[in-house]
């Protein structure tokens, strides 16, 4: 689920590239699905804290990533990990969080 700064979306992406092309070599890559979603609306939420619909905006993300066959969610974001166990209880994939990579 990236969006959460495009910046750091675009960089999970080359770098998870990357580790590819040295892992695989030749020009393989890692087919990914990345579902963006907007930062602004979930921090008016987040803001007034309701948790709720910053819930609902990633587990909507994580649904559309499901349906369209990923393995794996990941949630790449320090700030957002507290809906995260919410959002894994309502998908059937493994949502990896960065908490637990930081942890």
């Amino acid at each position: 689920i990236g969006g959460l700064s495009y910046e750091s979306t675009a960089q999970y992406y080359l770098d998870i590239n990357k580790s590819a092309i040295k892992k695989l070599g030749g020009y393989n890559k890692l087919e990914i699905v990345i579902i963006t979603v907007n930062l602004d609306e979930i921090i008016a939420h987040a803001n007034n804290k309701d948790w709720e619909k910053v819930t609902l905006i990633f587990t909507e993300a994580a649904f559309k990533l499901q349906s369209l066959g990923a393995d794996f969610i990941v949630i790449p974001c320090n700030s957002f990990h507290i809906v995260a166990d919410d959002v894994q209880k309502a998908i059937s994939v493994p949502l990896l969080s960065i908490i637990d990579c930081v942890g």
